[in-house]
């Protein structure tokens, strides 16, 4: 509450006495963090888009081929589990994520699928045995698990979900050897490229096993399966969250977090005792919760393939946009990790100096700061800066009507149009460059792609799918980044106020209506 508000209210207290000062020191700070995070997308995309255009370009199978003869043995001992949380879903979209993971090279020989179902949902049993019988022999092995609903502490979601089947795979495989388990937790409407699993199994026997055990795997996310049918606003969203992923991955100091649908060792998992029910960020708060357990050592890498699913969907182009404030609503409950992280120190503080390691204590401590600063600017960055531009508006619109020219203000909002100058033209360069680089993430993914009967033409022609991209995010990217700072502000509430947090589940898309709207 006092990262999202502390600032621009203590900025508008001094307004009144320094209300030039205010102004400037405003204007330059969201120009700076507008300018930055513009060069930041445009800087590292384009290279993470290289690096995925060449690891794509290997066929099925032949990934593995590079591995010398003992890395072979080794990766043929590597048996992957994927937990498949889920609830209410579209069978036909499961149906469709499944058969992604059935493509994989190794499906049949290394590949298991552990269905995580609610009991809550009426005839999840029935789903699931129609599951397991249609896919079953294109696995290693097939199981479900189902989540009662009336566990203590434990309110509905997928992070309670991923932790109830965690629990029931530890039990399933206690007397296996799980020094080459590696986990995957995946979406429900989360599509595998046909590489990911060979590519994870590859990155797995490059490593040594000291430093696979601190090491998750993210493959770059692209919330795009559905995008023939997305309004604009929602658009936009996509393009962003592509372009932050895609910069994310690529830059090598970037401080990352599991995303979605990720993947790391059982042990890894085992030794921070698994999922914790009760946060809704399940993955960004797995990725703290490893980091905080192994003392700072874990590392976030990339996968080289895109994982790609659906953004929310309704009927109508309003319910859709409904559809993905209330999802952007969830994600925005990510800022409790921050709590989480605080509150966590003292414990790791105390059971470090009874141990006599209270040495490491600093260490950990210099080596989290990073973390925090990118929660914070994940999390509360775009509603504090929407808050100083709404305070310099307010502030210019003051002085110019109640104190006229009385301090030389024209002056000062000549200086002010300039910098809005340059940040408004570098804002357009980073709008086309986004659009451009857009184009090669929808090139690559284009044949996973629900199709579309609605102006299929503009998707088609590249220059005029590039304008569409172009006019989009110029046209509702404040909205859209208002949007996020009304979801963070709600957020801060929500968080001083409330113990725990109901998981809102928006509208899924399904396969129902994507047939229904194709023609094609």
């Amino acid at each position: 509450m006092f990262l999202v508000f502390g600032m621009p209210l203590a900025l508008m207290y001094l307004s009144f006495p320094y209300p030039q000062e205010t102004y400037v020191l405003v204007v330059v700070t969201s120009t700076v963090l507008v300018l930055s995070n513009g060069m930041y997308l445009a800087f590292f995309a384009p290279m993470m888009l290289m690096r995925m255009n060449q690891s794509m370009q290997k066929t099925p199978g032949s990934v593995l081929d590079w591995l010398n003869p003992t890395q072979s043995c080794h990766a043929r001992k590597v048996v992957h589990w994927v937990i498949f949380p889920n609830y209410k879903e579209d069978l036909q979209v499961l149906e469709d994520s499944i058969s992604s993971m059935a493509r994989s090279s190794i499906a049949k020989t290394q590949i298991c699928v552990l269905l995580a179902m609610e009991l809550r949902e009426a005839g999840s049993k029935e789903k699931a045995a129609g599951l397991k019988s249609k896919f079953a022999s294109q696995f290693r092995e097939m199981a479900a698990c189902y989540h009662p609903p009336d566990l203590p502490n434990d309110p509905a979601g997928k992070s309670s979900n991923v932790a109830y089947a965690f629990r029931w795979l530890s039990d399933h495989v206690r007397m296996q050897d799980t020094s080459q388990i590696v986990l995957t937790i995946s979406d429900a409407d989360s599509d595998f490229h046909e590489n990911y699993f060979d590519s994870l199994t590859k990155e797995w026997v490059n490593m040594d096993a000291a430093r696979r055990s601190f090491t998750l795997w993210q493959a770059p996310i692209f919330h795009i399966k559905n995008y023939y049918r997305q309004p604009m606003l929602c658009a936009v969203g996509t393009m962003f969250t592509a372009m932050s992923e895609l910069a994310v991955l690529a830059d090598p100091n970037a401080i990352r977090f599991p995303y979605s649908t990720y993947s790391l060792s059982y042990d890894l998992a085992d030794s921070v005792c698994g999922w914790d029910a009760e946060w809704i960020a399940e993955d960004w708060h797995m990725g703290i919760k490893c980091f905080l357990l192994t003392l700072g050592r874990t590392k976030v890498e990339p996968i080289l393939v895109p994982t790609i699913n659906y953004t929310p969907e309704e009927e109508t182009w309003i319910g859709t946009v409904n559809a993905r404030w209330i999802q952007a609503k969830r994600h925005a409950l990510g800022f409790s990790d921050l709590a989480y992280f605080f509150m966590m120190l003292p414990l790791i503080t105390a059971h470090l100096r009874a141990a006599g390691r209270g040495n490491e204590v600093w260490s950990l401590f210099v080596s989290g700061i990073p973390y925090i600063i990118r929660l914070v600017n994940t999390h509360v960055i775009i509603g504090v800066m929407t808050l100083y531009m709404v305070i310099a508006m307010i502030l210019r619109c003051t002085m110019r009507w109640i104190m006229g020219d009385f301090r030389e203000f024209s002056r000062l909002f000549q200086l002010a149009s300039s910098l809005l100058t340059l940040s408004t033209g570098t804002s357009l360069i980073v709008a086309l460059l986004v659009a451009i680089n857009f184009q090669f993430v929808y090139k690559m993914v284009q044949s996973r792609l629900d199709p579309t009967r609605q102006s299929e033409w503009i998707f088609r022609t590249w220059p005029i799918h590039c304008v569409y991209c172009f006019v989009s995010f110029v046209s509702f990217s404040s909205v859209y980044c208002f949007g996020l700072a009304a979801c963070v502000w709600i957020a801060a509430f929500k968080v001083l106020l409330q113990k725990s947090h109901h998981y809102e589940v928006a509208a899924k898309p399904t396969k129902e209506r994507c047939l229904g709207a194709t023609d094609i």
